[in-house]
């Protein structure tokens, strides 16, 4: 079973502006196992109001990464959420369905991966 490049892909999701998707084959099959989505932050809503929205239980927050970074864990599908002043990025994990085992990524695992994201992500809206 491999995991290939990421790839863009068109998206009909409302308010997404960039999706990117890794996929796998098992041989049988072949579905995505992890997306990047990009959104634009909503202008009429305070952040701090934003990341309330989605600061729910099982939330936890990973200090150093944007303006702020959320992530949540339910067994099956990791995401996180990162935060910058006007863009929000969701990183979301398939678990589900793997005939190996399969663990979610550790906190410092998930800062490095978002360190990299905020680093590629354009400076102007």
């Amino acid at each position: 079973m491999t995991v290939g490049e990421g790839t863009n892909v068109e998206t009909s999701v409302p308010g997404i502006d960039r999706r990117c998707e890794y996929r796998r084959s098992d041989g049988d099959s072949d579905f995505a196992v992890a997306s990047i989505n990009i959104a634009r932050l909503w202008q009429n809503i305070a952040f701090d109001d934003l990341i309330a929205m989605f600061r729910g239980p099982g939330a936890r927050e990973i200090p150093g990464v944007a303006r702020t970074m959320l992530v949540w864990d339910d067994g099956s599908t990791p995401n996180a959420g990162i935060y910058t002043d006007t863009l929000a990025v969701a990183l979301d994990i398939n678990l589900t369905g793997q005939s190996e085992p399969a663990t979610a990524p550790t906190d410092e695992r998930w800062k490095a991966a978002a360190q990299q994201i905020v680093a590629e992500l354009p400076t102007q809206r």
